[in-house]
């Protein structure tokens, strides 16, 4: 069920349907696992995943929150069977220190085991660093990327396709703050492990290059802004 409305997310036409699907299968998972098993963290992550490309960032992190809270009890209990959590699930409020707090110590717990639930938190942090970059809260999106950047290449080898993704986001922080040399950096970064990884008819690759083209593009253009303007000071 939930395998079936994540392959509708990824079209936009059909997302509202995608949308009340997962929740209904959330909710009858919820009903039979509990509020807090960590079988929850998937349509949670595709919720957030939705709410994000809809720009209704707040929720976004509302959910990807949730999940993390959920992802962490979950590696507590797969280090201790025996483990209880102290008080039920608690989930910050977005944009709070105790939501940042979250953040970080669910960072340090991947770090200390990149490999172990890994599919789950880098997901979950990419559509993060995706509400957060749309909020213009560049240095927490910054950080997020270039842990998961980092930790990434642990738990998946140098030249994992879903680096190219991370490499992306890095990118255009990068050109954001007009620092074209490190942007071009990443943007190679990427497209090695695109070129390296990806048949040519898989669609990530159709997407990562598209997204390559526009950086760019952008770069080009404010390129030739800067040119243009130094014209008109000699003048």
């Amino acid at each position: 069920m939930i395998g079936l409305a994540e392959t509708i997310l990824r079209q936009p036409a059909e997302r509202e349907q995608a949308a009340i699907y997962v929740q209904r299968a959330s909710r009858l998972l919820e009903h039979e696992v509990g509020d807090t098993h960590f079988q929850l963290i998937d349509p949670i992550n595709s919720l957030a995943s939705l709410a994000c490309s809809k720009g209704d960032y707040l929720q976004a992190e509302t959910l990807i929150l949730r999940g993390l809270a959920i992802w962490k009890m979950t590696v507590n209990r797969d280090r201790d069977p025996s483990y209880q959590p102290s008080s039920p699930l608690v989930v910050p409020v977005a944009q709070s220190r105790e939501s940042y707090q979250l953040v970080e110590q669910a960072i340090e717990m991947w770090e200390q085991e990149p490999t172990h639930r890994h599919y789950q938190i880098g997901y979950a942090l990419m559509t993060l660093l995706k509400s957060y970059q749309q909020r213009q809260l560049y240095t927490a999106a910054e950080q997020i990327a270039q842990h998961g950047w980092r930790i990434g290449t642990q738990a998946l080898g140098e030249h994992h396709p879903l680096l190219a993704n991370w490499a992306i986001q890095l990118a255009e922080m990068s050109l954001e703050r007009d620092q074209f040399q490190q942007a071009e950096q990443y943007c190679q970064q990427a497209e090695e492990i695109i070129e390296k990884t990806l048949k040519r008819e898989h669609p990530l690759l159709t997407m990562l290059q598209r997204k390559l083209a526009d950086l760019y593009q952008r770069k080009e253009m404010v390129s030739q802004i800067g040119k243009g303007a130094e014209t008109t000071h000699d003048f």
